[in-house]
């Protein structure tokens, strides 16, 4: 099973940390798949599989329990073990002949770059049994390689780009800079020339787009096309123009549109607000009606008012239709922007982590993480984790001491005033949070004895302006939110 998951570019370690890796002890085996977001755990009783679990990477502990599982391949390329010797070949062979082109130049640093480059895949792959860095180099292990539109049948497929224009504007650059970046790579041996290769140009993947049916959007005419057009449409469309809470220039307009027989809907994200809008619409002289099917076909000369939210209204001239939304009316809502107050989080890898961050230590307060460095005592190197604080003071904590540490603010934040080590400082910080954390609890305690001894106050059924304000929150709300709802007005 070990040499099945290596084959398939699973890493192999002591414990599985991060996805693509696989750990063995004993007849525990953990394995954590790309697909996932946890990983597995598979228990063994001899041959026979026991138990299958998913379990949590930071506490070890499982659980819930599976019954099968799939365990999809970790590399974008599987090969047999005949593919890789005749890969290694031929990058062994051209390295040779590139070094020695590098030696007649006397660039004697780059010939010993590639030749190392070389030597450390070589024994990733044949020593290790590494497969992860090959990508860079499949050239030389497939000498035809496919796209992905390979994969869609030509007759079955239809391909929609959206301004193929700037696509190839923005292709052409981003493979020019490409080229170049390569080009200087492959002089200062940190590549093989097959591995220039790796992108497929601009117009070779015009071209593969070029053989499937396709569609293409274009604000304007396209001189160089992607695909022979069959037939070209224009289609006329503009947006709607904001009428600034002014209900008469809407009736206004509603009125042309009814005239020139448009057909025309009308959008609210509230079902109240929506029902009294055609209402409204009707007592001006307006044909309109509410409706939640928006299957029910509209009429020349009708509006149909629905419960919806779209951005932005529109309107196409050539087919006499138009949609309005609720904001072009009304404005759109402005959401306040709330201000972030500090919530320390506790920190779970040292991915969340970056150099120059501010962290909190529970004993020594407020420093700076200066990243993972490697001390050696009593003849033993571990990792260590190193805090800067104020006045020049480092604290040096073991990598497995996560726990004992928050982060409080990114490298970009504004910088806070650091805790000096050795100083009572913390403690007193620690001793006046704790003090004023006492005395709220015992202030909410006598505020709940009172609350307990008066009498509640009994509030009005919801109006229509309640069910309106409710149906205008912009989020889902949650199974518990609409429980605590709920209780709140049965209370």
């Amino acid at each position: 099973l070990s040499s099945k998951l290596i084959h398939l570019g699973y890493e192999k370690n002591h414990q599985v940390e991060m996805t693509g890796q696989f750990a063995v002890r004993g007849g525990i085996i953990d394995i954590f798949p790309l697909t996932e977001e946890m990983p597995y755990r598979i228990e063994l009783w001899g041959e026979e599989v026991e138990s299958i679990r998913i379990f949590d990477v930071e506490s070890q502990r499982s659980m819930d329990q599976l019954t099968k599982i799939t365990i999809f391949p970790a590399l974008e390329v599987l090969l047999s073990k005949e593919e890789i010797r005749k890969g290694i070949e031929k990058i062994e062979d051209e390295g040779e002949k590139i070094q020695e082109s590098f030696r007649k130049e006397f660039k004697t640093e780059e010939a010993y770059r590639l030749k190392t480059l070389i030597k450390e895949l070589e024994e990733d792959v044949l020593e290790c049994h590494s497969y992860r860095n090959l990508a860079g180099f499949l050239p030389y292990f497939c000498e035809n390689s496919v796209s992905l539109l390979d994969y869609f049948e030509k007759e079955d497929t239809v391909i929609f780009l959206d301004e193929p224009g700037r696509m190839m504007e923005k292709g052409s650059a981003v493979e020019t800079e490409f080229r170049e970046s390569m080009s200087h790579r492959l002089e200062k041996g940190y590549l093989l020339p097959k591995q220039v290769n790796v992108l497929r140009s601009c117009e070779q993947v015009m071209s593969v787009f070029s053989r499937y049916h396709g569609v293409t959007l274009s604000t304007m005419e396209v001189k160089q096309m992607v695909f022979r057009p069959a037939e070209k449409f224009q289609i006329m469309a503009r947006s709607i123009n904001s009428y600034n809470n002014s209900f008469e220039s809407l009736v206004r307009d509603l009125k042309n549109y009814k005239k020139n027989g448009y057909q025309v809907l009308l959008f609210s994200p509230s079902r109240t607000r929506a029902k009294r809008l055609a209402e409204d619409l009707r007592d001006d002289g307006l044909n309109s009606f509410y409706t939640e099917n928006l299957d029910s076909q509209v009429k020349q000369g009708e509006i149909m008012v629905s419960w919806g939210k779209i951005l932005k209204g529109y309107e196409y001239p050539l087919v006499k239709f138009a949609v309005i939304s609720e904001s072009d009316i009304f404005g759109a809502r402005k959401k306040k922007k709330k201000k972030k107050a500090y919530e320390g989080q506790k920190i779970q890898s040292f991915t969340e982590l970056s150099v120059g961050d501010y962290v909190v230590h529970e004993n020594h307060g407020l420093g700076i993480y200066k990243g993972i460095e490697k001390i050696e005592v009593d003849k033993v190197t571990k990792d260590y984790m190193k805090i800067e604080y104020r006045d020049g003071g480092n604290l040096y904590i073991l990598a497995t001491g996560l726990s004992v540490i928050q982060k409080y603010a990114s490298k970009d934040a504004k910088k806070p005033r650091l805790n000096k080590l050795g100083s009572v400082e913390w403690t007193r910080t620690k001793a006046r949070v704790r003090g004023a954390v006492e005395g709220i609890a015992k202030d909410l305690v006598e505020l709940y004895a009172v609350r307990r001894d008066r009498n509640g106050f009994e509030f009005s059924k919801d109006t229509v302006w309640q069910k309106e304000f409710e149906e205008m929150f912009p989020y889902e709300e949650t199974e518990d939110q609409l429980t605590a709802i709920e209780s709140t007005k049965k209370d």
